[in-house]
């Protein structure tokens, strides 16, 4: 059984600078899950394990920030999914461990994300 996941990922933070509006950066990922299911029902899987995400782009206003951001996240990702006649539906959400901005700008800006997805199972 496989369940396919596109490993794009659109993310996004939003912080205050000291004196100024809210700043919003949007981020690109290339975000590979590797998870483990523990099932403690029939259908019904807890999941965890560790999300690598590398960078491809970081825009604020239409304007590339790029090399601002850190190229590579580590996110946590946790969540529960339940199977009925190879339907599924899965819902995560992942637990920022590194921070958008490089340690020069000393933001603590982070990404959160939380995604659902529903999907069938079928034999390759």
């Amino acid at each position: 059984m496989a369940l396919f996941q596109c490993p794009h990922s659109q993310q996004g933070t939003k912080f205050e600078i000291t004196g100024q509006s809210d700043y919003s950066v949007k981020t690109d990922y290339l975000a590979i899950p590797v998870l483990a299911n523990f099932y403690v029902a029939d259908g019904l899987a807890l999941k965890a394990g560790l999300q690598p995400c590398f960078l491809l782009s970081a825009k604020t206003d239409g304007i590339d920030i790029k090399d601002n951001c850190n190229s590579f996240q580590l996110q946590i990702p946790i969540g529960v999914s339940y199977e009925y006649n190879n339907f599924v539906i899965d819902g995560r959400m992942n637990i920022p461990v590194t921070k958008v901005a490089k340690k020069e700008y000393d933001e603590d800006a982070v990404n959160n994300a939380f995604s659902i997805t529903i999907g069938y199972n079928f034999e390759l």
